[in-house]
């Protein structure tokens, strides 16, 4: 289920796919990470994704491992992995609307957000007035 409100998040570039939104966030860094009962990922100072629920880390493909899959928790405080992601530019990030978010960054790395069965897990804010929320038990709000 996908709610939609006020304007068009399509007018601060967001873009709808029959499964997804594209998030405007291509080129944008992560110039800092914060950690309380969650954890913040604040792109170029404009932009907020909170993750409040268990997530997973997906290391970038190595000739000598290939991928490596971390557990992340930050209602535990469990987050280190995440750590590696400060200064990485993102290629690509998408809301999906069945709920999961998933993004691509530089140097291989993916963060995929799943839905949680009692909680929202995980928001973002930006750029601009550009907001989506995942619900529990899956799907999107999204809204600018």
């Amino acid at each position: 289920m996908v709610y939609l409100s006020f304007s068009s998040p399509g007018e601060l570039g967001a873009v709808e796919r029959p499964d997804r939104w594209a998030l405007p966030y291509q080129t944008m860094r992560v110039t800092q990470l914060r950690l309380d009962a969650q954890l913040t990922l604040v792109l170029d100072e404009s932009t907020e994704i909170v993750v409040g629920c268990p997530a997973t880390l997906v290391r970038g493909v190595t000739p000598e491992s290939g991928a490596i899959s971390v557990r992340l928790a930050p209602h535990r405080q469990e987050v280190g992995a995440a750590l590696d992601l400060f200064g990485a530019r993102v290629l690509a990030a998408m809301a999906f609307k069945d709920g999961r978010l998933r993004l691509l960054f530089d140097g291989g790395d993916q963060l995929h957000v799943p839905p949680d069965s009692f909680y929202e897990a995980w928001s973002l804010s930006g750029p601009g007035t550009l907001r989506a929320v995942c619900l529990p038990r899956g799907g999107l709000a999204i809204w600018a």
